[in-house]
């Protein structure tokens, strides 16, 4: 048996999720700074179970994006 690891198992479970019903997902986006930000982080979690069912991170110097359009690309990866 394969050793997933924390992240791997919680990974797992929220795809099991996606297979058994629909899943109510909400999601927020946070910066690293109030002004001319670097990273944005978004969170989605299941609002029934109550799980992460992920977190993406996202660079300014990686996307080539202003500042305020980082948390829309860390949503988009996230529902990727």
């Amino acid at each position: 048996m394969q050793n997933l690891g924390f992240i791997g198992k919680k990974k797992k479970k929220a795809n099991n999720l996606f297979a058994k019903r629909k899943v109510n997902a909400s999601g927020d986006g946070r910066y690293d700074s109030p002004r001319d930000t670097i990273k944005c982080s978004f969170a989605m979690m299941d609002c029934y179970e109550n799980i992460v069912l992920d977190v993406e991170t996202v660079d300014k110097r990686d996307e080539k994006v202003s500042s305020n359009m980082l948390e829309s690309k860390a949503a988009r990866k996230a529902f990727d």
